[in-house]
């Protein structure tokens, strides 16, 4: 039986152009200004991701606490991509920053992983 489906628009503000000489940088080197969504733990690192545990934090509260508290910090909301997991993507100065936010067996988790441009 063919059932409606439901379209629902992408929320980033322009499509990111990552060159291609962009380099990871190690946990270590993550810009301090990045803040950290309060009662957030750090985990294990995991690759050049570094991850913290919320507890059972809604995921687009987390999202939202990211959004704004980037922009205000003067980064470039480059992505914001809506769902279960959230990817935001933002740029200041030759520095990209990439934050996820997904939930895991009721734990919601942080990842951030830092670009140089």
């Amino acid at each position: 039986m063919w059932a409606p489906v439901m379209i629902v628009p992408e929320t980033h503000t322009r499509t990111p152009n990552v060159p291609r000489t962009t380099v990871v940088l190690s946990p270590a080197d993550i810009p301090a200004e990045i803040p950290l969504y309060p009662g957030a733990v750090e985990q294990e690192p995991f690759g050049p991701k570094t991850s913290y545990a919320v507890g059972n934090v809604d995921v687009q509260t987390v999202a939202e606490f990211y959004a704004e508290q980037m922009q205000t910090l003067g980064w470039d909301l480059l992505a914001n991509f809506p769902g279960e997991s959230r990817y935001l993507l933002f740029e200041k100065t030759g520095v990209m920053v990439q934050i996820d936010v997904f939930p895991n067996e009721g734990v919601t988790f942080i990842w951030l992983i830092a670009y140089n441009l």
